[in-house]
């Protein structure tokens, strides 16, 4: 890469003052020169000549100028190197800023054999510049002007060589591509670009995107590009398709051109299209706009691609495409159809691709593809599709691929594809609810892989032989031929020249089950079997990535298969699946290969008596022994009664102290006892041992081994990691370890220790026999000494053992609880339970050692301790200062791990600051240290120094960490009443403040998400189906976002009417000033309503450092979540409010009057009306009542119209009272101060059980409204119910409120009154504690009734609809709305 300037160019050039003369010409306007950066661009070629391809020369030019400036284009050229013969110049012109550029020539000349592309990106260029560019470079071939706008009002400093005549500019273009901003999308007008006058007949593609392009604008297009062949408008609101192609001849390339090779292969491999080589390929794009029904649409011409991807397009007319010829390409993705006739594309004979991704598909007719044969790829992914008729796609032979992903097949008929194609490849069915495994695929020769990812196959077909058996072996043998023939012959030293691939990562396969020794060895069927499962596994690759193989008793048929395979030379041992398939269970198998299991050892779960309480029991296969697995159960001594029959007992990870002989000891055959905390196992214990042969009593507190254990014969013992020692009671052991040493792994590492001189211990096999001593042989002179020192020595070891207990007293405390059970220090005065037993607290990288050593311990005991882990448990949504003040405040304990982290972190002062509350009062028992790589000398902070000095502190490495911990705990007592009352932890921190979401009356879903494009995977993959599987209602901006409405509008609305936001925080969200508004009002609405409603979602690539302050600043301070957490399906939940309390209207005239979900059922609507059915007036409005006759006489004097209606009861209306304003100088000082009198008619709940309103059979409503003249009414001012008229009335409700009212006696036009407090704004409450309720109703008159219409959902809220404005605009009559 170079950087030079015209300037440099010159001096590099050496020609002298004729280049200085021509820089002070392109100064001849004061603008300053451009500063260029230049560097070679690598691309395929563009075109050929003569089927020979162009020279090819490409530049890409960057300017870094902040302000407009110029460049010589002469000059531009020659530092390009350009040649002079025939070629193609590629030149990319990029502003860093956004400024405009002029182009200046000093006049010179160069042949124009040159053909050149032009790419200008975000610069400002004017048809002068272009003009300048098409003189100096012979022709604009190619122009594509990203995001630069075209034309501008500068000027090209007005040189006066310049012709006049710049619109010779377009003579040369053949292509032209124009992508607008979408900032300046609305103010595009097509016609000001093109505005030279006469037609444009040299164009033959032409691509605009973001655009806006209605018929006036396509009608433009049609005369001005009058012989164009390939047309893209795309992200343009288009509704109706242009009718194209407008040149019905099929133009070849200009100047003996032809399509590159590149491109022709391109267009092969991707779409499918075959082009020819020396004529323009004939498509149209209509990507991304707005087109919903081709109902009454018909395509027409000679096209090879139709793109109608991203429109929503919900209907096809069987004829849509009757009249196209020559589609080889058909894109119809992400769309919204629901059914296809099967007549849609019959004469699209030559159709090869067909693109039906994202759609609403449900089902696929049998002969939709009977016209089609030559589609080669076909893609119905991602629909609804639940079902796949018999011979749905056996017509089409030529069929490569099909992609049926993301749909709800289960079954598959065994002939829905082209079985003797030998063209199919590839087969998708990746997350599917598929159950059967489709044997059919074996007999394709060609095929390259099946998908069967994330589907519910099981592989349960091989273990059904009759199954296998149907399988035909002559069509099995055809379709591998191809690969290897001698490898059918049972040549097993040759292997396929290649598998195929049958993909089945993430299904339910637990292991391979066979079932095909049933029928015994020697029968024709089993040899049958063993030829077609021989031959499947040989040239079909399983790929089995990301499931847990269970290695247990169901493999050992499979392996037995395989050694008769190997036996009969089917198999060489070299195939894959030899060493790819390895188990995941059980631990003791773990990534061992699957085939190297002996079937000796292997076992299955088993129903038998006497199994201990939470042990899983298993058998054996051929011995029949049975396995009592009690790991990590939490035991404290073995049970007194297991399975009859040979055991192997599994009792590792316990806290089993002591082995005392029971009956069932000389029943055992392998007894595992490691991890415990055995200081003892009794002689008689070992002495009915009379069939043990595996001992393993490792890291345990044993000091010496049961004499009677030389008495047994063991295959294996291990006695490792326990503290003996070596005194004279113990050399019977160094000479039992070295008689025994085979039955040992390693003798030499067992050690003693000689009076703990040595904490490490020594060897016993080194400590010479002598040295075996205990201390009374020593004590010669014990007779004299004793009685002389007693006295002084009693004392001695009184003060001793004072000085111990108080410098040891925690763990000497600790021993009493873990060997005795005994608890009677460090109790709390207050014994009843909190919501949240203890709260764990670390720096975030100890996560793992913290599950693994404190939160599972302490979850796994049998007192059932609500742990609360900090990484785990939060809250998302609320700060971390919330979550600890809650937590701490429903607290026992808290563990406070110490970490050189969490010292230098702010955490820890808000965690100590937090704690102090409950530090006084329950003293030293609440917050227990953990030093992890540190000790004390490291704390800084001196009020934690005092109360370490008196509270209980271990480290990390400490032996008895879980013990001491647990010792910690508050003591549980059995009470399952006041387990049943406490709260969840994820309600603690929503009760701490009050639950402002659960006090929320209004709102239409529970979750609005904010996101961006490149998250929309990670959403509809994993957030959207496990919230709306919960039941969560979601508001979607691709979806829901009412089109043409404001984003203001749409994102304020999403805001208002949902329980939480969910934003999820990306790089390129952060990009989008959208996404900067949405999480600034989420945010302001949480810090309003102290709640969690905004939960921010950090994407795997976000960077903190990237964000916007205020983002960095909420991440900082909140806790938030992290796409592929460990934790984050249960923590996203956790965050949400609870989704029953917001199913349905839920009334509680005690409690939740005021809360009410949304109904989107329009005829349940309708009927329901989905109005509240509690309500007293008497008791919540009787204020009112004190002012009803004033304004009775008030209403006849100031209204000068009354309009009867007449009501039919079809609903329960609550609240409706009759409201009044009055138009005087009075009310309009009242109603500024807020003070507004209005009347409750209590007639019609007379008489009601349980304070129900409802309106009666015969009801009168009557509208008061005032006008400013005769033609017109201007406000609603009055509304009112009693039983005096006739008619009928129907509500529903919607946030837009619609009102049209005529007269008999006077001619008033119709008043529509749209989108009035559609934003909810000027919030006014009457009684500053109540919720005004707004009916938004829509009024139609006929012969002077009303008549209201239900329209959507009932609302409730706190604004007031006289505070909106209705402008003139918003009056229009209904036919005027109709059209």
């Amino acid at each position: 890469m170079s950087f030079v300037t015209i300037v440099s160019s010159i001096k590099a050039t050496g020609t002298g003052s004729d280049e200085l003369e021509v820089k002070s010409k392109a100064n001849y306007c004061n603008i300053s020169e451009c500063h260029l950066r230049i560097e070679e661009i690598s691309t395929s070629r563009l075109r050929n000549r003569l089927d020979s391809p162009l020279q090819l020369s490409g530049k890409r030019v960057t300017i870094d100028n902040k302000n407009n400036c110029t460049i010589n284009s002469t000059l531009l050229r020659e530092n390009l190197d350009m040649k002079i013969d025939l070629s193609i110049g590629l030149i990319s012109v990029k502003c860093s800023n956004n400024i405009s550029i002029h182009f200046s020539s000093d006049g010179t000349l160069f042949h124009t054999d040159m053909f050149l592309h032009l790419q200008v990106l975000t610069c400002s260029i004017s048809m002068d510049s272009l003009f300048v560019l098409n003189r100096n470079f012979g022709n604009i071939y190619s122009l594509e002007l990203d995001r630069t706008p075209l034309p501008s009002d500068q000027t090209s400093c007005n040189f006066s060589y310049l012709t006049k005549d710049v619109c010779k500019t377009w003579e040369s273009v053949h292509s032209i591509k124009l992508s607008a901003s979408t900032s300046e999308s609305p103010q595009n007008n097509i016609s000001r670009v093109f505005n030279c006058p006469g037609n444009l007949t040299a164009v033959r593609e032409l691509i605009l995107r973001n655009w806006q392009i209605d018929a006036h604008g396509a009608s433009f297009l049609k005369e001005k590009f009058p012989f164009l062949q390939n047309l893209e408008i795309s992200f343009s609101m288009m509704t109706i398709p242009p009718q194209f192609p407008w040149d019905e001849t099929n133009r070849t390339f200009p100047h003996n051109f032809s399509e590159s090779a590149y491109t022709i292969f391109h267009y092969l491999h991707s779409y499918h299209v075959v082009l020819t080589r020396q004529f323009y390929k004939r498509t149209i794009n209509l990507n991304s706009n707005s087109i919903t029904d081709l109902s009454d649409f018909r395509f027409f011409g000679y096209i090879q691609l139709l793109d109608l991807s991203y429109n929503k397009l919900q209907v096809l007319n069987e004829r849509s495409f009757n009249g196209l010829q020559g589609v080889q390409h058909l894109n119809l993705r992400n769309n919204k159809l629901k059914t296809i006739s099967s007549q849609s594309w019959r004469s699209l004979k030559l159709l090869r691709h067909l693109n039906l991704h994202s759609n609403d598909i449900t089902e696929i007719q049998p002969d939709m593809f009977d016209n089609n044969p030559e589609i080669e790829y076909l893609d119905l992914s991602n629909n609804n599709i639940n079902r796949i008729e018999e011979y749905s796609f056996t017509n089409l032979f030529k069929l490569k691929e099909i992609r049926l992903e993301s749909n709800a097949i289960v079954n598959l008929p065994s002939n829905f594809l082209p079985s003797n194609s030998l063209n199919f490849q590839y087969l998708y069915l990746d997350q599917n609810p598929l159950i059967d495994f489709p044997l059919s695929i074996v007999y394709f020769r060609s095929l390259e892989k099946v998908s069967l990812r994330h589907t519910n196959v099981d592989l349960h077909e091989f273990k059904d032989n009759e199954l296998l058996l149907t399988i035909n072996y002559y069509a099995l043998r055809t379709s591998v031929a191809k690969w290897s023939e001698e490898n059918i012959n049972g040549n097993k030293e040759k292997s396929p020249e290649r598998l195929r691939q049958i993909d089945l990562s993430g299904s339910r396969v637990e292991n391979i089950e066979l079932d095909v020794f049933k029928s015994g060895r020697d029968t024709n069927k089993f040899k049958h079997l063993i030829w077609r499962l021989s031959v499947i596994l040989k040239h079909f690759e399983f790929v089995l990535d990301g499931i847990s193989l269970q290695c247990n008793c169901r493999i050992n048929q499979f392996n037995r298969f395989v050694q008769e395979a190997i036996n009969r030379n089917l198999f060489s041992g070299r195939e894959y699946f030899f060493n790819d398939w390895k188990c995941s269970f059980p631990l003791e198998f773990k990534d061992k290969p699957l085939v190297s299991i002996k079937e000796s050892n292997t076992y299955c779960v088993t129903i038998t008596p006497h199994c201990p309480r939470n042990c899983t029991c298993l058998k054996r296969s051929v011995s029949g022994i049975i396995i009592v697995d009690c790991r990590q159960r939490g035991y404290f001594s073995l049970p007194e009664q297991l399975p009859d029959g040979i055991l192997d007992i599994w009792f590792q990870y316990n806290n089993i102290s002591v082995i005392r002989n029971i009956g069932y000891l000389n029943r055992i055959r392998q007894l595992y006892l490691s991890q415990n905390q055995i200081v003892e196992i009794e002689n008689d214990a070992i002495e009915s041992m009379h069939n043990i042969r595996h001992l393993h009593v490792d890291s345990n507190n044993l000091v010496v081994m049961p004499t009677k254990i030389q008495e047994r014969d063991m295959e294996y013992i291990n006695i490792d990691n326990n503290p003996f020692k070596c005194d004279c009671n113990a050399i019977w052991m160094k000479h039992w370890l070295l008689s025994n040493s085979e039955s040992f792994s390693d003798v030499t590492g067992i050690t003693c220790n000689i009076d703990d001189q040595n904490e490490k211990g020594t060897k016993f096999v080194n400590i010479p026999d002598s040295d075996f001593i205990c201390l009374d042989e020593y004590n010669t002179l014990k007779d004299l000494i004793i009685p002389i020192s007693v006295s002084t020595l009693s004392i001695i070891l009184i003060i001793i053992g004072i000085c111990f207990i108080h410098l040891f007293s925690f763990e000497v405390k600790v021993l009493m609880f873990m060997y005795f059970g005994i608890h009677p220090f460090d109790l709390d005065e207050d014994e009843a339970r909190e919501a949240v037993d203890v709260l764990v607290v670390h720096a975030p990288g100890l996560t793992n050692w913290v599950m693994e050593n404190i939160v599972g311990p302490l979850e796994a005991q049998k007192a059932q301790y609500i742990v609360c882990e900090i990484m785990r448990d939060f809250i998302p949504g609320y700060s971390i200062q919330d979550n600890f003040e809650s937590i701490v405040k429903n607290s026992k304990r808290m563990i406070l791990v110490l970490s050189p982290e969490i010292l230098a972190d702010q955490l820890l002062k808000l965690v100590w600051s937090e704690a102090q509350e409950k530090i006084k009062e329950l003293r030293s028992n609440y917050v227990v240290m953990v030093y992890y790589n540190l000790n004390a000398n490291d704390i800084m902070n001196e009020d934690m120094l005092r109360y370490i000095n008196h509270s209980k502190t271990m480290t990390s490495n400490d032996r008895l960490l879980r013990q001491k911990l647990l010792y910690c705990m508050p003591v549980i007592y059995e009470n399952t009443d006041e387990e049943d009352q406490r709260l969840e932890i994820r309600h603690c921190v929503k009760k701490m403040y009050g639950d402002e979401i659960g006090k929320q009356v209004l709102f239409e879903r529970h979750v609005f998400i904010s996101y961006s494009n490149a998250e929309i995977r990670c959403l509809l993959d994993e957030i959207k189906p496990l919230l709306e599987d919960k039941g969560y209602t979601l508001c979607l901006p691709d979806r829901d976002f009412i089109p043409g409405a404001p984003q203001e509008e749409n994102i304020l609305k999403a805001i208002d009417t949902c329980l939480h936001t969910i934003f999820i925080l990306s790089g390129n969200h952060l990009q989008d000033e959208w996404s900067i508004f949405t999480f600034r009002t989420a945010w302001e609405k949480s810090l309003r309503n102290k709640s969690n409603y905004l939960i921010v979602i950090l994407s795997e690539d976000v960077e903190l450092d990237d964000m916007d302050d205020e983002i960095k600043y909420h991440v900082k301070t909140h806790v938030t979540l992290r796409i592929g957490d460990e934790w984050f399906a249960t923590k996203l939940l956790n965050s949400l409010v609870d989704v029953n309390t917001y199913a349905r209207c839920v009334v509680d005239g005690n409690n939740r009057e005021d809360l009410c979900c949304l109904d989107y059922d329009e005829q349940s609507i309708s009927d329901s009306m989905l109005f509240d059915n509690h309500c007293d007036i008497a008791a919540r409005d009787s204020r009112i009542e004190n002012v009803e006759h004033g304004i009775q006489i008030e209403e006849e004097k100031r209204w000068r119209r009354v309009v009867s209606v007449d009501i039919h009861k079809e609903f329960e209306v609550e609240n409706m009272q009759g409201i009044e304003y009055n138009d005087n100088e009075d009310f309009i000082n009242d109603y500024e101060n807020e003070a507004v009198e209005y009347n409750a008619t209590e007639s019609n709940c007379n008489g009601r059980e349980n304070s129900l309103c409802e309106v009666q059979e015969k009801c009168e409503c009557r509208s008061i409204i005032e006008h400013s003249d005769g033609d017109e009414f201007e406000d609603l001012r009055f509304l009112h119910f009693n039983n005096n008229t006739e008619g009928e009335i129907s509500f529903n409700i919607k946030e837009v409120f619609h009102l049209n009212v005529t007269e008999d006696e006077e001619n008033l036009s119709d008043i529509k009154n749209e989108n009035v407090c559609s934003s909810f704004s000027s919030v006014r409450d009457f009684d500053q504690s109540r919720n005004f309720r707004r009916l938004n109703i829509h009024l139609e008159t006929d012969e002077g009734n009303i008549h209201v219409t239900p329209l959507f959902n009932q609302l409730k809220t706190d604004y007031d609809v006289s505070d909106c404005d209705v402008s003139d605009s918003d009056n229009n009559t209904d036919s005027e709305s109709s059209n």
